[in-house]
């Protein structure tokens, strides 16, 4: 069972991974306006998660989840079932 700070952690990697940057403080970041995320790099993101967590998010998910801290919450929740 993984917990929020593993989950911070391992999604730092991932966002350094798909968006080439280093990012601080990620559940305080919002994706579109403090990482510069744009539709490509946020699908990228998404099946990165996926992937590596082996969960479904869904597309639309994005949409509602406009922050680290949201996302970081749903893959507990979803990866710890």
């Amino acid at each position: 069972m993984k917990n929020y700070n593993e989950i911070e952690r391992e999604l730092a990697i991932i966002i350094s991974e798909v968006t080439g940057n280093t990012f601080d403080n990620i559940p305080d970041k919002k994706f579109y306006e403090d990482m510069g995320f744009d539709s490509v790099s946020i699908i990228e993101l998404l099946v990165s998660i996926e992937e590596r967590y082996d969960i479904n998010l869904g597309n639309d998910l994005m949409d509602s989840l406009y922050s680290c801290d949201k996302l970081i919450h749903l893959i507990m929740e979803k990866a710890n079932n």
